[in-house]
């Protein structure tokens, strides 16, 4: 009878722990649900957050192409203003200009 008891409560024994791995198992799952399904979200959030900043990088890239092609064209336009007022400025040499007042008696120097 004792051993019969024994064996009883051994049962007894196996089956509540049963039902405790049961339990944990059911709550280890939902954990790894809700942390599977955070997974997700945090995936996808942090592809919105990739797709802004890399959105916001090119506008930043944009403005500073931009920056760099006014440059450009000013750099290009000082450059033309350059050569034009050498050029202007060899197409009138020292002596032309000044030859007339070091000459006396030129007309253009007047007596």
């Amino acid at each position: 009878k004792q051993w019969y008891q024994r064996r009883v409560r051994g049962v007894q024994l196996l089956v509540e722990e049963n039902e405790t791995l049961k339990d944990e198992h059911t709550t280890m799952s939902l954990i790894l649900k809700k942390s599977d399904e955070e997974k997700k979200r945090m995936a996808m959030e942090n592809g919105n957050i990739l797709e802004k900043l890399l959105q916001q990088k090119k506008e930043e890239a944009d403005v500073v192409n931009m920056h760099n092609e006014t440059m450009k064209k000013l750099k290009e336009h000082q450059i033309f203003y350059e050569l034009e007022s050498a050029r202007r400025e060899d197409s009138i040499s020292p002596d032309q200009s000044l030859g007339a007042y070091n000459n006396p008696g030129s007309s253009a120097g007047g007596a």
